[in-house]
């Protein structure tokens, strides 16, 4: 990150984060969300600069991992019983690795969902302390974080191909793919935010695709009782929604402000290439060597992503309703084993 403000102390104990850390701490996150709390002590810097910049964060599943073996059976229903009795308004509780987009190996952290303004941040550091706390007692020694969580009905575009980190959209085209981590919701039931997790084949039904998500997600747990549930007729259809329609506008939004990011590069580029010219003719040559691939680059990327969000503009209020046939196997947790539903023909 360049040119970041340091603090004008170390922090203590966890703290309330800024409204611009709540803003930017999830920066390149997709779904924007707004940081709440969490209860590591580590510093956020804000960068500062003619030139200074965010870097973009990503998450991704824990894969091998201490937690992995006790979250179903004790950590999770003991937070989800804490978070319960306090009264927070929870949408969704996942351990997964979060970091920034360049770390091999991002650290793994408690991410709780609440509703949007339903938490202070200052009752968020308290219950984030506590969630760590949770972890502490069966000697886990990861950090909670705190986001709010929009709960979002079902409408979208139609879902692109993934693309190679190297595409200039594939950030902005991220929520629109096949990718991991999908927000999903049951449509009886959309105050229950949840994720998709990954995807599997049946090699009985050749060419179906199905999602692995959490049981909860569709079936609430305290409506349903935990028992048997498989799709046999269309009585026992279960709808699961993706996205809604402010979270079209938001990743439209997304887009715009990507586009906006190409544009300022390219007006300081072409300043530092005008500026070229007064310089020694061979500093100048070598700086328009310099300038004239990014220039080239930023170009190509505003016309990839002008066409992506014409797209996206054009499909973004068709509702979808992404599953209609689900078989889950019993007797599964409210946090428990994972669930497969079927997402397409």
């Amino acid at each position: 990150m360049s040119g970041n403000t340091a603090p004008s102390m170390v922090a203590t104990a966890p703290y309330p984060p800024s409204s611009i850390e709540s803003k930017f701490f999830y920066y390149g996150i997709p779904s924007q969300p707004r940081l709440v709390a969490r209860s590591s002590l580590d510093v956020w810097l804000e960068p500062t600069g003619p030139e200074a910049y965010f870097l973009p964060k990503e998450s991704s599943p824990i894969g091998l991992h201490p937690l992995r073996e006790i979250w179903e059976a004790t950590v999770g229903p003991d937070m989800v019983l804490y978070l319960d009795s306090k009264g927070v308004e929870w949408t969704s509780l996942d351990p997964v690795r979060m970091g920034y987009a360049s770390e091999s190996s991002p650290p793994v952290i408690v991410w709780i969902g609440v509703v949007p303004g339903s938490l202070t941040a200052e009752k968020g550091v308290e219950v984030a302390t506590q969630c760590r706390n949770i972890l502490s007692a069966y000697n886990i020694d990861i950090h909670v974080e705190i986001r709010e969580s929009v709960v979002l009905r079902s409408a979208g575009p139609k879902m692109y191909e993934p693309v190679l980190t190297s595409h200039p959209t594939v950030r902005a085209r991220e929520p629109f793919s096949t990718a991991l981590g999908l927000p999903i919701c049951a449509e009886a039931a959309p105050s229950f935010e949840g994720t998709g997790g990954f995807y599997v084949s049946d090699p009985s039904n050749s060419g179906k695709i199905y999602l692995v998500t959490a049981r909860h997600v569709v079936f609430h747990p305290d409506k349903e009782r935990n028992n048997l549930h498989q799709h046999l007729e269309s009585s026992q259809r279960r709808n699961v929604l993706l996205f809604g329609d402010a979270a079209i506008e938001k990743h439209i939004t997304a887009i715009e402000s990507e586009i906006g990011v190409n544009l300022n590069l390219i007006k300081l580029l072409e300043r530092r290439l005008e500026g070229a010219k007064q310089r020694r003719e061979n500093v100048a040559e070598a700086e328009k060597n310099q300038i004239l691939p990014q220039l080239k680059g930023a170009r190509k990327a505003i016309e990839a992503l002008e066409e992506l969000h014409a797209e996206v503009s054009k499909t973004g209020k068709a509702r979808r309703t992404v599953s209609s046939a689900m078989s889950f196997y019993p007797p599964l947790m409210v946090l428990g084993r994972k669930s497969l539903w079927r997402i397409g023909q």
